[in-house]
């Protein structure tokens, strides 16, 4: 994920990281070498883990008979969102001029106001998503959820997985 911050935000909340990136441009052989700090876009770039599971373990989830994979439940707050967030994100310093970029290679030592900021958007358009998928009657569901998939099945690189009832246990 990336957040465009700008030079001057950049700058000043993480000049360490900044040096660290334009040294790592210097040395490199690209044509922005001689170019100045304020002449690139500057972002953050960040990257969320998230733990592994067999499909067994994935289908259950899906149908709701095992908690996620790191024991809680989905988060129920903004602030909850952002807090497991915390401790899953990884965040670098990114500089960028046209189609080459550049990060950190060290990580920013805080949890950026930006991406708790996204956090709590995405929390907010999932619930009012949810909300509207709830009220919509079953057929209209079901209408729009094969609208959906059919889109998707056009899709270079789809892969529908069909999994087979395990039954229990």
């Amino acid at each position: 994920m990336y957040v465009q911050i700008g030079y001057k935000k950049a700058k000043e909340r993480y000049p360490g990281l900044m040096d660290e990136v334009m040294e790592k441009i210097r040395k490199g052989k690209s044509r922005h070498k001689k170019d100045r700090p304020c002449e690139f876009v500057w972002g953050i770039s960040w990257c969320v883990s998230v733990e592994g599971f067999s499909g067994t373990e994935f289908k259950e989830m899906i149908e709701g008979k095992r908690p996620l994979p790191n024991g809680e439940e989905d988060p129920k707050t903004e602030e909850e969102a952002v807090e497991d967030y915390k401790h899953r994100c990884e965040a670098s310093l990114q500089a960028s001029a046209g189609r080459a970029s550049w990060c950190s290679t060290s990580r920013i030592p805080d949890f950026p106001q930006e991406i708790a900021d996204f956090v709590r958007r995405d929390f907010r358009s999932e619930k009012d998503e949810e909300a509207r998928w709830n009220a919509m009657p079953a057929g209209k569901r079901d209408e729009e959820l094969g609208k959906i998939l059919g889109d998707l099945r056009k899709s270079p690189g789809f892969i529908e997985l069909r999994m087979p009832d395990f039954g229990e246990l």
